[in-house]
Formats: structure tokens, C-alpha cells, sequence
């Protein structure tokens, strides 16, 4: 017996609905900036100091002169995720000056003890220089990034630390979209398959 199209319909919508729900939720990619400074050695501030929040052109030095090894670590109070392309920016303090010789490597945890790193980022936030892919190298939240610095010459100055991601995000299973087009296809053939309806034979008639 086939489900009724009413039953059937509603749980093709609801396929559809949870579908649309995680493809809006891929789309909708919030940044978010680092809030928590947890440790730091050998950097020198720069007015205020502050790192955390949005860029506002004040930050750290990783040393005055460069000091190689230099570094800082930032917190996230919401986990921040991998997701399609670009999921960090680290911003310069000058975000126009492109330089090549101010150089950070950039790590990151879930727990701020076991860091692996996820790129590398040199002065001039505003190009590519300051964009960093995890490229899957994570499956489950993060909270900690380490940005370590690598230059000798020229001390790389930090402004921000950004995340584009702070929800996961869920690619749709194939076995859902599946599901979907099979009850669609019931659908259509509970419609096509009507029951026929036969006529009554007349009185005194023989088949």
C-alpha cells in the first residue's frame, strides 16, 4: 500500500527544509575576532596593546627589533570552525603596506595545549598574505590560534585576529538528497496510479 500524498509530501518538505537550513548556514559565514589574550613573549605594544576585537590600528610588535620566536596567544569565547576557503585573517597593523619580510606562522588548538599548524601570514593584511585556510585540517571546534613570529629582519606588527566561520559548518549528506528524490518519485506514482473505478454491468448482462 503506498503512503498518502499528504504524508509523503510532508516528509519530502521536511527533507528539503533540513537541506535548505544547512546550505543557508554554509552561506552564512560570520566573522568573529579573538576576545581572550592568553599568554605572550617577547612582543612589545603598540598604543593600547590591544589585540583582541576588530582591527583598530593598535596591536603588538613581535619585538623592537624583530625577535625571532616571538609570539601571542588569543582565545575565541565561540569555537570557530574549517570551512569553505579562507577561515582566519590575521590583520597587520598597516594593512595596506604589503611586506614581504614580516613574516608569522599560525597555529591552533582546541584544547591551548597540542597546536598544529594551519599557515603562514605576512605584512599587508588586506592581500591575500593575511588569509589562512585550515584546509580540513580540523573536523571539530577550535579556541586557541598561536601566531609565532618566523621574520629576522622586519618585526611583523599585529592588529587582529579574525575567523570567518564560528558555526559549523555541515555539508548535506548525498543519502538526504537521496531520500528527498525517492519520496518524490513515490509521489509521483501514487499520483499516476490512480484506481480505476469500474462501471456496473447492466441487469441481465453476461461478460
Amino acid at each position: 500500500m503506498l503512503p498518502s500524498r499528504t504524508l509523503v509530501k510532508s516528509a519530502f518538505l521536511a527533507v528539503m527544509a533540513l537541506g535548505s537550513t544547512i546550505l543557508a548556514e554554509r552561506a552564512t559565514a560570520a566573522p568573529v575576532y579573538a576576545d581572550i589574550l592568553v599568554t605572550s613573549s617577547g612582543t612589545s605594544p603598540i598604543a593600547s596593546g590591544n589585540v583582541l576585537g576588530a582591527p583598530d590600528r593598535e596591536g603588538v610588535y613581535f619585538g623592537n627589533p624583530a625577535i625571532p620566536g616571538a609570539f601571542i596567544e588569543v582565545g575565541f569565547s565561540s569555537p570557530i570552525y574549517d570551512g569553505p576557503g579562507a577561515d582566519l585573517h590575521i590583520f597587520d597593523i598597516d594593512p595596506l603596506s604589503v611586506d614581504p619580510q614580516e613574516t608569522v606562522d599560525v597555529f591552533a588548538s582546541n584544547d591551548g595545549s597540542s597546536f598544529v599548524f594551519v599557515g603562514s601570514a605576512a605584512g599587508g593584511s588586506d592581500s591575500a598574505q593575511g588569509l589562512i585556510d585550515i584546509g580540513g585540517l580540523f573536523s571539530g571546534p577550535i579556541s586557541f590560534l598561536k601566531i609565532v613570529q618566523t621574520s629576522t629582519s622586519d618585526a611583523y606588527d599585529l592588529d587582529a585576529v579574525g575567523a570567518f566561520y564560528s558555526t559549523m559548518v555541515v555539508p548535506v549528506p548525498a543519502a538526504v538528497w537521496l531520500f528527498g528524490s525517492g519520496l518524490a518519485s513515490i509521489l509521483l506514482v501514487g499520483r499516476k496510479k490512480a484506481p480505476l473505478s469500474l462501471a456496473p454491468c447492466p441487469a441481465g448482462h453476461r461478460s
